[in-house]
C-alpha cells in the first residue's frame, strides 16, 4: 500500500512540471487530468492506508474516501477540463516573482472541487485520529511535532490552492505542497509504528532474557542442571532410537495435566522439589526395556521397545499410571492432577527419531482431558488439525482489537412465575472467514494460549455496559452473570477491572454474578476460597458453575462463599426418563437449600422438564426452553414480552 503511495506520489509530480511547462492549452489540460487523477488516487488510498498502519480494521471513513475519489476521477475524465473547473480562464502563462514564466490553470471552480474539499478534510480527520491511536513516545519531540503539523498545515494549503484556481492570485506547486505534508505525515506515522513495534519485541526480548538469567540462577543455587540426574537426556534417548532402527517401539510424550494449577502459589525451590517427585516417581515406574528423557518443562518422553501395537502401548501407559499414582513420594491427591500422554508408532510413521518424537508431542497436544487416563495416538490428519488451530490462535490474538466478538445474553427465569431475574452474558466469536465459531472451540484455544485473559476482561467490560442500557430501557432490575476463567480468579487485576467498570457505568457489585467452574473451585480449594470471600466481601454474588460434573468435596463445599449452585445440563438433559437423574436432582436440590443456597438449573430444554424442577423445588430455570442465547436487540424484545408459562 505504501508502495502503491509512492508510486501516486511520483506521478502527480511528473504531472504537475508537465502541466506547468505546457505551451498550449490541450497540452495543459490534458497535464491537468493527470495531475487532477494522481491526486484523487491519493486521497482515495489514503484512509486504507491509515487503518493499515495503524492495524484497524476498514471503517466506513476509509470506504468513504475511496467512493468519493473514485466519483471524482469519472467526473475528472469525463468533463473538458477535469472536475476542477467547470470553465477555464483564457490566459494561462505567467510570470513567477523570481522570474520563471509557468503555465497554472484557472477559472470557474465546479461543484465537484467543494466534493474534494471534503475528502481533504475526512483525510485530515483520519490522520488525527491516527496520531491519537499511536500515541508518539514523549521523547520523539520532532516526531511529535511533524505529525501535528503536517495534517493541521494541509487545509490553508487547499485553501491557497482553491485561490490560486479561482485567479485571485497566480501561486504555482500548491497542490503538490498539500500532498508533500500528507506524505511526510505519512513517513513519520510509519516510523512511529515500527519503532513503537521495535520497543515492544525489544522489551519482550530483553524480559525473556532476564527470566531466563533468574531460571540460570536458580539452577546455580541448586547446584544440578536437570531436576534428576536418573533421567536421561533427550539427545540420548535419539541415540538409542538409531541403535534400535529395526527394532518395532512406541514413543510417550507425557505430562502432568493440571501441573500448573498444582504449582501456581509455590515457590521456585518448592516447585523444583515438587518436580524431581514427579521424576522419581516416573523413573520408579519403569521396566527394564524403558527409558525415560526429560524434554521440557513438565514434559518427557519414554522409549518402549519391542511394542509394535496399540494394545502393548496402552497397556504400558496404563501401568505407569498406576504405579505413578499410588507412589508414596507424590505430595498432591487431587483427581484433577493425572497424567496424560500422546504416543507415536515406529510401524505407522517415518522411522525417524526426531520425526518419531514430534509425531509423539503432536499427539499429546490433542489429548482429550475428558477420557483421561486414555492416550491419544498419532494419525497423519493430526499435523493439519495442529495447523488449524495454529491458525485460529494467531487469529484470537487479534479478535478483540478488531471487534470479532459478539456478547449474547440467555436469560434467566424465576421456576414460580416465569420472570426474568438474571441474564448470562455468553461470548461468541465471528470470524472473517470461517463465520460464527462455537465457544466450545475458541475458549479451551483461548486459555492454553493466554489470550483468555484479553477476552474475559473485554466480556466484563461490554458486559457491564450493555447491563446499563438493559436496565434503562427494559426498566427490570437484572442481575448479569458472567463465567470467571481459573486465569482470571487468580489475577491481580480481576479485582481492579472490576470496580472500574463498574464505577464507569454506574452498576452496583450485588447486580453482578460471577461464576466459577466446579473443577477450578476444587482444584485448589483453600486459594480459591480466599479469593471468593474478597470478591463477596466487595459485594458480588458468586455461584459454583457445572456443579455435579467435578469432584467436589462436601467438607469444602460447606466453606465456599457462593451464593448459587448451578447444575449442569446433563443431569437436566435425562431428567424425565432417568430415575437416578431425577434422585441426583431432587436430592441436590435439597442439599442446595439446607446450604442456604439458590440453585440454578441449566440447560431446560422442554415444559417437561421445567415441571418437574419447578416440583422438585428449584429456584431458576435457564435454557432454550425460555430463550437462547440472544443478541442485545433480540434480549430488549424478549423483556416486553409478557410472562412465558414455566
Amino acid at each position: 500500500m505504501f508502495a502503491l503511495l509512492c508510486l501516486c506520489f511520483l506521478v502527480f509530480q511528473v504531472a504537475n512540471a508537465l502541466q506547468h511547462e505546457a505551451q498550449s492549452v490541450h497540452e495543459l489540460i490534458a497535464a491537468h487530468k493527470w495531475v487532477n487523477a494522481s491526486q484523487l488516487a491519493i486521497l482515495g488510498l489514503c484512509g486504507w492506508f491509515i487503518d493499515l498502519i495503524t492495524r484497524r480494521r476498514y471503517d466506513w471513513l476509509s470506504h468513504g474516501l475511496a467512493a468519493g475519489a473514485l466519483l471524482a476521477l469519472i467526473l475528472n475524465f469525463t468533463q473538458p477540463y477535469g472536475y476542477r473547473f467547470s470553465a477555464m480562464a483564457q490566459e494561462y502563462r505567467f510570470q513567477m516573482v523570481w522570474g520563471e514564466t509557468l503555465s497554472i490553470p484557472s477559472g470557474r471552480r465546479s461543484a465537484c472541487q467543494w466534493l474534494v474539499m471534503l475528502l481533504y478534510l475526512a483525510v485530515v480527520l483520519k490522520t488525527m485520529i491516527a496520531i491519537r491511536l499511536i500515541r508518539p513516545e514523549p521523547k520523539s519531540t520532532l516526531t511529535r511535532w511533524c505529525l501535528v503539523a503536517g495534517p493541521t498545515l494541509v487545509l490553508p494549503s487547499v485553501i491557497v490552492s482553491m485561490l490560486s484556481d479561482a485567479g485571485y492570485f497566480h501561486f504555482p506547486y500548491m497542490g503538490g505542497f498539500c500532498l508533500t505534508l500528507l506524505a511526510c505525515t505519512f513517513a513519520f506515522q510509519m516510523r512511529q509504528t515500527r519503532a513503537s513495534e521495535f520497543t515492544r519485541f525489544n522489551n519482550a526480548y530483553r524480559r525473556m532474557r532476564r527470566s531466563l538469567q533468574r531460571y540460570r540462577d536458580a539452577v546455580g543455587r541448586h547446584g544440578r542442571a536437570e531436576p534428576r540426574s536418573d533421567l536421561i537426556r533427550k539427545d540420548v534417548l535419539l541415540a538409542m532410537l538409531n541403535a534400535n532402527a529395526t527394532q518395532p517401539c512406541a514413543v510417550l510424550a507425557i505430562k502432568l495435566d493440571g501441573w500448573e494449577g498444582l504449582t501456581a502459589l509455590r515457590s521456585m525451590r518448592q516447585r523444583d522439589e515438587l518436580e524431581a517427585a514427579i521424576e522419581q516417581s516416573l523413573h520408579h515406574s519403569l521396566v527394564a526395556a524403558e527409558s525415560i528423557a526429560r524434554a521440557g518443562a513438565n514434559l518427557y518422553v519414554i522409549l518402549l521397545l519391542g511394542v509394535a501395537s496399540k494394545a502393548d502401548a496402552s497397556a504400558a501407559f496404563a501401568r505407569i499410571c498406576r504405579t505413578f499414582e499410588t507412589s508414596a513420594i507424590l505430595p498432591m491427591r487431587s483427581p484433577n492432577v493425572q497424567l496424560v500422554a500422546g504416543i507415536a508408532l515406529r510401524s505407522r510413521i517415518d522411522t525417524e527419531p526426531e520425526q518419531l518424537l514430534e509425531a509423539a508431542e503432536l499427539a499429546l497436544r490433542h489429548v482429550n482431558r475428558n477420557i483421561c487416563p486414555s492416550p491419544h495416538f498419532y494419525h497423519p490428519g493430526l499435523g493439519e488439525s495442529w495447523r488449524q488451530q495454529i491458525a485460529y490462535e494467531d487469529a484470537l490474538a487479534s479478535a478483540v482489537r478488531n471487534d470479532e466478538l459478539r456478547l449474547h445474553f440467555q436469560p434467566q427465569v424465576a421456576c414460580e412465575d416465569g420472570s426474568t431475574l438474571a441474564i448470562e452474558a455468553l461470548v461468541r466469536w465471528q470470524h472473517p472467514l470461517h463465520g460464527m465459531i462455537p465457544p466450545a472451540q475458541f475458549i479451551p484455544l483461548a486459555e492454553a494460549s493466554g489470550h483468555i485473559d484479553q477476552i474475559g476482561a473485554w466480556v466484563i467490560e461490554q458486559g457491564i455496559r450493555q447491563l446499563r442500557v438493559i436496565q434503562g430501557q427494559s426498566g427490570l432490575a437484572l442481575r448479569l452473570a458472567i463465567n470467571v476463567s481459573p486465569q482470571q480468579l487468580l489475577s491481580r487485576e480481576l479485582e481492579r477491572h472490576l470496580a472500574d467498570c463498574l464505577q464507569r457505568y454506574g452498576v452496583a457489585a450485588c447486580e453482578i454474578e460471577l461464576e466459577v467452574t466446579e473443577s477450578v473451585a476444587m482444584e485448589m480449594p483453600d486459594v480459591v476460597i480466599s479469593h471468593l470471600q474478597r470478591l463477596r466481601n466487595l459485594g458480588f454474588r458468586l455461584s459454583i458453575d457445572d456443579f455435579g460434573t467435578g469432584y467436589s468435596s462436601l467438607s469444602y463445599l460447606q466453606h465456599l462463599p457462593v451464593h448459587a449452585l448451578k447444575l449442569d445440563r446433563s443431569f437436566i438433559r435425562n431428567l424425565t426418563d432417568d430415575p437416578k437423574a431425577l434422585s441426583i436432582c431432587r436430592n441436590t436440590i435439597r442439599m442446595a437449600r439446607d446450604l442456604g443456597l439458590e440453585l440454578v438449573a441449566e440447560g431446560v430444554e422442554t415444559a417437561a422438564q421445567a415441571a418437574d424442577l419447578r416440583r422438585l423445588g428449584c429456584d431458576i430455570l435457564q435454557g432454550y426452553h425460555f430463550a437462547p442465547p440472544l443478541s442485545l436487540e433480540s434480549l430488549l424484545s424478549y423483556l416486553q414480552r409478557p410472562l412465558p408459562s414455566a
